[in-house]
């Protein structure tokens, strides 16, 4: 491991038992040092270490960073603490070295790259374990607010993907921009060779950068970028193809942060027995019994189904053999809302004991739904800045392509200026379609009272296309579609009046 480390961020920890204990540790492994590393030892490094900073430290991996006056190293320890782990190194057992021989098949080939120094393994001990020091390297991180020269990384990766490396686990911290400029690879754990790389895949890799730079580097800088890296191929691979593989990258990034939900992560604790199943944040501290204390004393939302006690909302369900569990749902698709942006309530954890299940999420004791809100604006100024603010909202949920099953106004709130989605059982993942998003509009159109007049209705789909506005022929075929619909809703328990639907029509 060769990141850099800054500093004044971090504390650096004067010579202490630590450092004899660790070098106690890593003396029970099988050592082998590299002739790029000056064929250095365990002993030689920690006899010259003063001090020592643990950058990361978990289960499966711990990282240090020691100071010495040899200069500066990273420690890697890695622990095979899951079964699959262990089920996976054993059939793949080289997967253990691949980042020693990528780093040296690096520098064989020219490429700058972390320095290898030290490489073993413990297999006598349990957990197993195997480790790596590499020389740290001075510098900044791509993902840092300092200036990156584009040819300098455009040469970077041409070279990188001319020799038929692919770069799996590109991200700003394992890149480090030398005081030179000049980019170097710190972490080849992910790093696969083909004598020749495939234009799909070069082009996959480079997505993957475009996603990490795109809000930090001009449109210009970009184009320097793949303008220098194009010189090196015979075929250039044009910014839209990149784009097009960035979103690719996106979207699975998004579904791998909406799993970690379901797992034991830094943020999440799933908890699995015969008798329970428990998904929660760690920083939510409730059991079982609390559960069943907020349903019994709790006040009843909507038919002994959604409670609110004090800060708290409690979704139950007792799921039958052919259903959903939507309180499961609600978990799952609070996580995927939040990751995209959306506003909704905190989610705090699933719990499903005695054959239902709960989802616990923030309560809004001051909120008050759509449908009772808009009628309560006054001046037009204001109505108009908050029917901006809605229109936009949910042409943000679309552009996610996110669908909102059952979208009407009792499911949208507004608290703390701002609209909160509610129902997350109901909200679908998707490529979203014209009808489906005319069909979310017309649920909400038909939510809403009849104070919001034809002048309220149509300025709200003005600010909802923002500026992307179809023809006159299409607006008027859009609006009339959504009027259909709402005449086949119950409208008049929202305050919607369908018999005098004619004052809602466009003018010829």
């Amino acid at each position: 491991m060769g990141k850099v480390v800054d500093d004044s961020n971090e504390q650096v920890l004067e010579r202490s038992d630590y450092l004899d204990r660790l070098a106690d540790e890593l003396s029970r492994y099988q050592i082998k040092s590299s002739p790029i590393g000056k064929d250095l030892s365990i002993e030689e490094i920690f006899k010259e270490a003063y001090s020592h900073q643990v950058v990361k430290q978990n289960s499966r991996k711990k990282i240090i960073l020691i100071h010495t006056a040899l200069g500066r190293f990273y420690i890697k320890l890695s622990f095979l603490v899951r079964a699959k782990d262990r089920r996976r190194h054993l059939l793949l057992p080289r997967r253990r070295g691949a980042e020693w021989r990528n780093l040296h098949k690096l520098y064989s080939v020219g490429l700058d790259a972390a320095q290898p120094v030290i490489w073993g393994q413990n297999f006598q001990q349990t957990p197993n374990s195997f480790l790596i020091i590499t020389r740290a390297v001075e510098g900044h991180t791509l993902g840092s607010q300092v200036e990156i020269n584009a040819v300098f990384l455009g040469t970077f990766f041409a070279n990188l993907h001319q020799k038929g490396f692919y770069y799996a686990d590109l991200h700003p911290g394992n890149i480090i921009i030398k005081p030179d400029g000049q980019p170097v690879l710190i972490d080849a754990q992910e790093l696969f060779f083909l004598k020749k790389l495939p234009r799909g895949l070069r082009s996959y890799n480079l997505g993957k950068l475009y996603l990490v730079l795109a809000s930090k580097m001009s449109v210009g800088w970009f184009e320097e970028f793949l303008r220098t890296y194009n010189q090196s191929f015979k075929k250039s691979i044009p910014v839209h193809e990149i784009r097009q593989a960035s979103t690719k990258h996106y979207k699975r990034h998004i579904k791998s942060r909406i799993k970690r939900c379901l797992k034991n992560t830094s943020e999440f604790e799933a908890i699995k027995t015969r008798q329970q199943r428990i998904y929660k944040r760690k920083d939510f501290a409730w059991s079982r019994e609390d559960i069943i204390h907020a349903v019994e004393n709790g006040v009843d939302l909507k038919e002994r189904k959604v409670f609110a006690y004090k800060s708290f909302c409690v979704k139950m369900h007792a799921k039958g053999w052919f259903h959903k569990d939507r309180c499961l749902a609600s978990w799952i698709n609070s996580r995927a809302l939040d990751m995209h942006g959306i506003d909704i309530p905190r989610a705090w954890g699933y719990f499903k004991f005695n054959h239902k299940s709960y989802f616990i999420a923030e309560y809004f004791s001051d909120a008050v739904p759509l449908y009772k809100f808009l009628p309560t604006l006054t001046g037009a100024k204001n109505k108009r800045t908050i029917i901006k603010q809605l229109a936009r909202w949910v042409r943000n949920i679309h552009n996610h392509q996110i669908w909102q099953k059952d979208f009407n106004s009792t499911n949208v709130i507004y608290s703390g200026n701002r609209f909160i989605l509610l129902d997350l059982d109901n909200v679908r993942f998707g490529r979203l379609t014209d009808a489906e998003k005319i069909y979310n509009l017309a649920q909400l159109n038909a939510s809403i009272a009849d104070t919001l007049r034809l002048r309220d209705r149509l300025r709200f789909f003005y600010y909802y296309f923002d500026g992307q506005w179809p023809d006159r022929g299409k607006r008027r075929e859009i609006y009339n579609q959504i009027w259909e619909i709402t005449l086949t809703k119950n409208t008049a328990v929202f305050g919607l009046d369908n018999s005098n639907a004619s004052s809602f029509s466009i003018p010829e």
